[in-house]
């Protein structure tokens, strides 16, 4: 899979979650400091989906970066 950092807001943490758990991605990691800091992995073929989803659900805000890719079993 495809490893993202996505930092959001605090009010986009639960929906951001409930999406990452209905679309089966794997939330790696959550750390909190100015803004949300979540690290996910997407299956390769759901990448393009992916950020559409978190885009839409930030309207556009969202920073994510490309970290790696990695093992990923949905």
């Amino acid at each position: 899979g495809i490893k993202y950092k996505i930092t959001i807001e605090y009010g986009d943490l639960t929906p951001m979650q409930k999406m990452f758990e209905n679309n089966g991605y794997y939330l790696e990691n959550t750390e909190y400091a100015d803004k949300v800091v979540i690290t996910g992995v997407f299956g390769f073929s759901e990448e393009n989906t992916a950020i559409e989803k978190v885009t839409s659900l930030t309207n556009g805000k969202a920073i994510m970066e490309k970290i790696g890719e990695c093992e990923y079993i949905s």
